[in-house]
């Protein structure tokens, strides 16, 4: 399909993309390229502005690395049949200026001003250092951004308003003067999901029914935010993840760190109702020194009818600021508010803020029963660093409750069926312990009868068989035996044993080797009756000391000094078990 068979008519004042045939096709843009090119590869235009205007219904145009102006999309796809703008594989496209067609000043914007924008996806671009908004999207629906680098706007780096079934996916947004993504004005069913937003000057993300502006009643429904990672917002005023007027929503697997003014917070400034009915759900809330609650639902401030049903559980609620706390409410006991099976911190308050209240006086409102107090440092594999994954015995933890709505975490890892874990990261399960045998043995003292390495690698009664030389007030049968382990340290190691003598009792000792000091070193000392095997496994502390660099752990196992009869040892099993 060429550029030249498609135009534009107007049936009852909308504009409708029209293409013959009807066949989607792929086009090119590139910094030397020509709008009166066919738009090929090998004749790419070179505007994005000619290049969204010419799209048609299901077709897609690729963008060359370079530096380009802006545009403004003021047509629609169709549902089975979206128009796409998007770098092309590998291409590093920056947008840095707004497009001659823009109205707003913005370096991408989608609007039709009398009717609605449907079914664009803009995948892939970078929006540099607009005058205005990165992305300026308004009364739309089903318009995607994703992939996108948004950065350094003057205002907001995603901006949408009126617009319906957006999806914001998977997008950074970072170093706006005022927020990271913006979706505003009554537009329900809006999709957060996946993006870093992070260094803006207000909100993260900053959703605002606003009840001022019509047409609309006031309020965004039906929100999905999240695997969103949100930090270090806020510096201005704005919270990690800002709702106003923002209802019957979820919430969830979303990490917030470092971000400077409140956390999550559920409100009603210009909304038309306080954010009402939402689920907040397995996220992890750390908050930045001097910031305020983690979970902030304080009164409407207009009249507006306040929040009410809001849901709060599974989440890690912690702020180290001892003037502040985990969640703050307008009163002991909002409609339908439940909180319970978070981390938290030993402070909450139930008067917006203007006094704190410790968990129990919390708890004796009915609220947070199964919740837990916890540090980072108990918690996370390194929050310093940023790696808030749980660590090993984290006490968040399968201390959760199995949510239907939450099936998954912000890794994508699936929950388990039984138990979850609080915060946006399932407990993952550590490395499995492993068993080893050994490599090669030597017996030091007594004759071999029979068997070799391979008799004690099962409990199967085929015995390693040694025969006990005779005794002089020492051991009358020592056997060492070599292990290769594939790392030179261990944080757990067990020995076993499993093995009789044919007259005793006989004592046993089990010994390992200091590959630091040179000395054998007992550690387990034990007697072994006759005719009946005996299972001995021995802990091993500190087992990093006897592992050589090259991976090496030598056992010896001592037998008898408490019996004259000739007798035999009969080794069926002489196993290591080793976590790394």
């Amino acid at each position: 399909m060429t550029a030249t068979l498609r135009y534009l008519f107007t049936i009852a004042g909308m504009i409708v993309c029209w293409s013959a045939p009807a066949m989607a096709g792929t086009f090119y843009i590139a910094t030397n390229g020509s709008d009166a090119g066919a738009g090929s590869s090998t004749q790419p235009w070179a505007t994005l502005q000619h290049a969204v205007d010419t799209l048609g219904p299901g077709d897609t145009v690729l963008v060359e690395s370079g530096t380009y102006a802006g545009c403004r999309i003021g047509h629609s796809g169709l549902a089975g049949a979206v128009c796409t703008l998007k770098a092309d594989s590998g291409a590093h496209v920056v947008v840095n200026s707004a497009g001659p067609a823009n109205k707003h000043g913005s370096n991408v914007e989608v609007e039709l001003f009398d009717d609605t924008v449907r079914y664009w996806v803009i995948d892939g671009i970078e929006s540099a250092g607009s005058s205005r908004y990165g992305i300026d999207i308004r009364v739309t629906e089903f318009i995607t951004v994703q992939n996108c680098f948004v950065h350094n706007s003057a205002l907001t780096g995603i901006f949408l308003a009126f617009s319906y079934h957006p999806a914001i996916i998977y997008n950074e947004s970072s170093l706006n003067g005022e927020h990271g993504v913006y979706q505003s004005n009554s537009g329900d069913y809006p999709v957060v999901r996946g993006n870093r937003l992070h260094h803006n000057a207000a909100a993260g993300l900053h959703m605002n029914g606003d009840r001022n502006f019509t047409p609309g009643d006031g309020i965004i429904s039906f929100a999905v935010v999240e695997k969103n990672i949100v930090y270090e917002n806020g510096a201005q005023g704005g919270s990690g993840i800002n709702c106003d007027g923002v209802s019957d929503s979820i919430i969830r697997n979303n990490l917030l760190y470092n971000n400077h003014a409140s956390g999550i917070s559920l409100y009603a400034i210009d909304g038309a109702e306080g954010s009402s009915r939402n689920l907040v759900y397995n996220n992890t809330i750390v908050m930045a020194q001097g910031a305020r609650w983690c979970v902030n639902i304080p009164a409407s401030t207009e009249g507006q009818p306040n929040p009410t049903a809001n849901k709060v559980k599974n989440n890690i609620l912690y702020t180290a600021d001892s003037n502040r706390g985990s969640v703050v409410t307008y009163s002991a006991a909002p409609p339908g508010f439940e909180s319970d099976y978070n981390v938290v911190v030993n402070r909450f308050s139930t008067d917006d803020g203007d006094s704190g209240l410790p968990l129990s006086g919390w708890r004796a409102e009915g609220l947070d029963l199964h919740s837990i107090v916890s540090s980072p440092s108990d918690l996370f594999v390194n929050p310093a660093s940023g790696d808030y994954h749980l660590k090993a015995n984290s006490p968040a933890t399968a201390a959760g409750l199995v949510l239907a709505q939450v099936t998954d975490d912000l890794d994508g890892s699936v929950r388990p069926p039984r138990v979850y874990s609080i915060g946006c990261f399932e407990a993952q399960p550590g490395p499995s312990a492993r068993d080893f045998s050994p490599a090669a043995l030597n017996v030091e003292t007594g004759r071999l009868l029979s068997g070799d390495p391979t008799s004690v690698v099962t409990a199967d009664r085929t015995y390693l068989k040694v025969k006990a030389v005779r005794l002089d007030g020492t051991f009358a049968d020592v056997i060492t035996y070599d292990f290769q382990l594939p790392a030179a340290s261990a944080s757990t190691l067990n020995v076993t044993s499993v093995s009789h003598v044919s007259a005793g009792p006989q004592r046993q000792q089990i010994m390992l080797y200091n590959f630091s000091t040179g000395a054998w070193v007992e550690i387990s000392d034990s007697v072994l009756p006759d005719g009946l095997d005996t299972t001995t496994t021995v802990p091993v502390p500190g087992a990093g000391e006897f592992i050589s660099s090259a991976g090496l752990l030598r056992v010896q196992v001592r037998t008898g000094d408490m019996s004259t009869f000739k007798w035999k040892h009969f080794v069926d099993l002489i196993r290591v078990t080793a976590l790394p």
